[in-house]
């Protein structure tokens, strides 16, 4: 939990792999039952719940960190073809009605917030802590670098 697929868009035209055909031919975005769907049209308390229940590792919470953000490009791409003045499908148009982009925005805050718990508690395994420590390691190169190219300018 959760698995993520690789495209998930909201672009028309031939099956990409984004909509799943439910009970009576009807169409949407995320696959019926898949954990993408239930982190994205859960409320927060059952959303806290979940990943609780669900989610017990620092990596669990990783790739549920993942398919939230993953469902955000939805929610996005969706915003991009209104702002075109593009019509939505009625299945895009439900699911644009019940997930909020600052729904998203408290989950991830609440799956972020557990990891750094997992990281101060000390109950990452030997595995994460390598995943953790190249993604600091990344983070500060890319910083230096950022420092070294302003103080050249």
């Amino acid at each position: 939990f959760p698995r993520i697929q690789d495209s998930l868009s909201v672009s028309g035209g031939e099956n990409d792999g984004t909509s799943s055909s439910g009970p009576g031919g009807s169409t949407s975005l995320l696959p019926k039952g898949s954990p993408e769907e239930m982190i994205a049209m859960s409320s927060k308390s059952v959303f806290e719940g979940m990943v609780k229940s669900r989610c017990q590792t620092w990596t669990q919470k990783k790739g549920c960190l993942a398919a939230l953000g993953e469902i955000k490009k939805v929610l996005q791409k969706l915003d991009e073809k209104l702002l075109q003045g593009i019509a939505l499908e009625d299945f895009e148009q439900e699911f644009y009605d019940s997930v909020s982009a600052a729904a998203l925005e408290e989950k991830e805050a609440f799956v972020r917030d557990r990891m750094h718990q997992h990281v101060e508690d000390g109950t990452i395994t030997s595995t994460e802590k390598v995943t953790l420590l190249g993604q600091v390691t990344e983070r500060l190169e890319s910083l230096t670098k950022e420092i070294a190219d302003a103080e050249k300018a």
